[in-house]
């Protein structure tokens, strides 16, 4: 159209860009659907990383603690 010789349909390309631009996207049930798995995934995927992370820690600190020392043996000789 912006080839035309009438001036007025030369400047409808940009027009209709403009258009199609200023639309609101649309959201159908599948993208609502795509939405919640993938929120539902990510929070699933914090909570098991959390959780391998506290087992992580509690691992750590038990290596950490002293294992307990046997009694010193008294001198039986006299």
């Amino acid at each position: 159209m912006k080839e035309t010789p009438d001036t007025d349909d030369q400047g409808l390309p940009d027009e209709i860009k403009r258009f199609v631009a200023a639309m609101p996207k649309i959201v159908t049930e599948r993208h609502e659907i795509r939405a919640r798995l993938i929120e539902r995934f990510s929070i699933q995927r914090e909570t098991t990383q959390t959780i391998h992370e506290v087992e992580h820690a509690a691992i750590s600190e038990t290596d950490t603690i002293q294992k307990p020392r046997e009694p010193k043996s008294k001198n039986l000789e006299m």
